[in-house]
């Protein structure tokens, strides 16, 4: 045997002193295994002929020798800092206990003493200058990558139940299979386990998981590890994700732990003896992942940069993320810039110094500042930061953790989910009431030929296509945000319950859908779709957005809408009954409308059992009714100071716990005729910021609760 690594010099020594005394000394078991794969091997033992106080005398001279085990053969000699176990030829007797032996005999040849070993690859012995001692056809085993008992599989498990796991870890470590016979054993015999320790079963595990053959043999032996972690994902599905994954113990751990819940997670894992900050590291991936994607910085904020890196590896193994997430994680960590409190350009030092008192309001205003940094990282500069944090202070409004003075639906989904979640529009290829005759054919004045879904997606392709497709394109921007599906385009109940559910239950089974948020009209709500979307409530988060435009019926009757107020508001009540959640849909500057109009739109809305309102602009679009009306003149589009104060007159009288989903529009460039400011969307947010200050107002400041249903 010719070793592709030399043999140590403390080890060469060891074998030249007790040959010089006058007995047999051999490298024996994993050593002689890793020589033989070319692999270095991570420490040396050695057998022998000599006793234990034979093999004391051989190192008396020059080294130290501990008796870490001479009742049963052996001794360490300490050789230039190297420790060595050195053991004599033995013949273990019966174990009672499953564990040790009841007594050691000292063997008389190298033969017995192999034969007691537990495999054949590891039951071979060598030493320099002498042929390879291999009875039990070990290096046989090794070249065809097979894990054999020595003996009779059964009687080794018995004596020592922990060989059962050692077999496996072997396999995985070694990229190996089990030999027909120590498999059958190794399934029959699990319950033996059952008498091992858990520290020794968890020291296995741990050397186990990260092996290259992992996956295959957990594939092929799921009973035995269920055994000690029944909440072990062995699906198909889990374990290519495995393979897939660098051998990081805790990776793994949470990957097959991922259905049992971060709680779960952690109660198993220290109930097989795993230290705490393993159990913990673990535990808190298993939480991620069972509250879907979110961003890269959330990930780092939440979890730390190692955690973090570990998420994006996770997502990508199981096709919620791709190698842009990871290398979003590396470019912030890389750049400085901010992902929690800690990297936060400002301290609380810095707030007390603005009046603001130490406690519970420093870190409310603190939070508050880093959600918005997490959204725009430019804005993470303390000349920035600091004025914010003095609007923060002085906001009167309640519903926010950063300056806007009304209830924002960032801020209401960062509460609810803890980070950035996305809707993704979606074209489900509806047509509309107001089109096929029902009530009408020529649709709303208003409304463009993609019925309202612009930004949807292309409803040629299948639902899931389609949404996968959409947020890829959401993830450039937000990688790995959480997703509520949105179906937007047109009328998004107006079909038989059958086809409702053939379009929206694939999408909400995929990872990291959060919720659904379907857009439709009053009049499209007959009892069998309120039944089937009052069920879908119960396991969703359900939103259901009705279009109302104006409260105005002279209104509606002018752009087409084909239903009145009245209709609109018994919508509203059926769906508060069952519990479903409404956003509504207004548009300012409809034709005819003033001021007061809009302002009693507004009103309206106050008055009605509503979770959030949609306030959009009125765009005029090519090829709708109002683009020749406009062209006539028969109406004026509103100019963007006018638009800014009616919504902040509109914002006043509306419930201070009503959701602002939007609060303006920007139509497809393409498509649109006016007003061309709209364009600027983020701009006539900040006026409407700035006019709120400037008034010293904020959301539902003259509304009345007693006007309230």
């Amino acid at each position: 045997m010719k070793p592709d690594f030399s043999v140590p010099a403390p080890v060469l020594e060891a074998l030249r002193r007790l040959g010089a005394g006058g007995f047999e000394a051999w490298l024996v078991g994993g050593c002689v295994r890793d020589l033989l794969r070319g692999a270095a091997p991570k420490d040396y033992d050695i057998c022998t002929s000599a006793l234990p106080p034979q093999t004391t005398a051989c190192f008396e001279e020059g080294f130290s020798v501990i008796p870490t085990g001479a009742a049963h053969g052996t001794v360490t000699a300490v050789i230039n800092g190297m420790p060595l176990e050195i053991t004599t030829y033995r013949v273990d007797g019966s174990y009672s206990d499953g564990r040790h032996p009841d007594r050691v005999h000292f063997a008389s040849g190298l033969r017995e003493d192999l034969a007691r070993r537990d495999f054949t690859v590891n039951a071979m012995a060598w030493r320099p200058g002498a042929p390879l001692q291999d009875p039990f056809g070990g290096r046989e085993d090794l070249a065809r990558g097979l894990i054999r008992c020595v003996g009779e599989p059964a009687l080794r498990f018995e004596e020592d139940g922990l060989r059962i796991l050692r077999a496996l870890r072997f396999a995985s470590v070694l990229d190996f299979t089990l030999e027909e016979n120590t498999a059958a054993a190794v399934l029959s015999r699990a319950g033996l386990l059952g008498r091992v320790s858990r520290e020794r079963v968890c020291q296995e595990w741990l050397r186990l998981l990260p092996g290259p053959g992992a996956a295959r043999v957990l594939r092929g032996f799921g009973p035995v590890f269920s055994l000690f972690l029944p909440g072990l994902d062995l699906s198909a599905p889990a374990l290519e994700a495995l393979s897939s994954l660098p051998p990081d113990f805790i990776l793994r751990t949470a990957l097959l732990l991922q259905n049992a819940g971060g709680d779960a997670c952690r109660a198993q894992l220290r109930e097989l003896k795993l230290d705490r900050r393993s159990c913990e590291a673990a535990a808190a991936l298993v939480r991620r992942l069972s509250e879907g994607p979110c961003a890269p910085r959330e990930a780092l904020a939440q979890l730390g940069p190692e955690q973090a890196r570990r998420f994006a590896l996770l997502l990508r193994a199981l096709g919620l993320g791709d190698k842009g997430y990871a290398g979003e994680i590396e470019r912030i960590l890389s750049t400085g810039e901010c992902f929690s409190l800690r990297t936060l350009a400002v301290n609380g030092n810095d707030l007390m110094a603005l009046g603001i008192p130490r406690g519970r309001r420093v870190r409310e205003v603190l939070e508050g500042l880093l959600a918005r940094v997490l959204e725009e990282p430019s804005l993470n500069r303390k000349e920035v930061l600091l004025p914010m944090a003095a609007g923060l202070w002085h906001n009167p409004f309640p519903y926010s953790d950063g300056e806007k003075r009304y209830h924002t639906w960032d801020y209401e989904l960062r509460r609810r989910y803890g980070g950035k979640v996305c809707k993704v529009p979606l074209n489900g290829g509806f047509t509309c009431p107001n089109l096929d005759g029902t009530c009408g054919t020529e649709g709303c004045s208003y409304c463009s030929g993609s019925g309202s879904g612009e930004f949807a997606g292309d409803p040629s392709e299948d639902i899931v296509t389609q949404f996968l497709s959409v947020r890829q394109r959401m993830w450039q921007k937000w990688p790995g945000a959480r997703t509520i599906a949105y179906f937007q385009a047109r009328t998004n109940t107006y079909a038989p319950v059958p086809r409702l559910k053939e379009l929206y239950e694939p999408v909400l089974a995929l990872p990291g859908v959060v919720g659904l948020s379907v857009a439709t009209r009053p009049d499209a709500l007959p009892p069998e779709v309120l039944d089937y979307l009052e069920e879908l409530s119960c396991r969703t988060d359900l939103m259901v957005e009705l279009g109302l435009q104006s409260s105005n019926d002279e209104t509606a009757r002018r752009i087409g809408r084909g239903h009145d107020f009245a209709c609109f508001v018994r919508a509203v009540e059926a769906l508060h009954a069952r519990s479903i959640p409404v956003c509504a849909h207004i548009i300012d500057g409809l034709p005819g409308e003033g001021r007061e109009q809009m302002l009693d739109t507004a009103r309206a809305l106050a008055a009605l059992p509503l979770h959030s309102v949609k306030i959009h602009l009125l765009h005029v679009l090519r090829g709708t009714r109002l683009e020749e009306q406009y062209a006539r003149g028969e109406f004026s589009l509103l100019s963007r100071a006018e638009y800014v104060q009616i919504v902040c007159d509109q914002l006043e009288l509306l419930p201070p716990e009503m959701v602002l989903q939007r609060l303006t529009g920007d139509g497809e460039r393409s498509q649109l005729i006016g007003p061309l400011w709209s364009l600027k969307k983020l701009a006539v947010q900040n006026e409407i910021d700035k006019e709120l200050v400037r008034r010293g107002s904020w959301q539902g400041k003259y509304y009345h609760k007693e006007d309230a249903p």
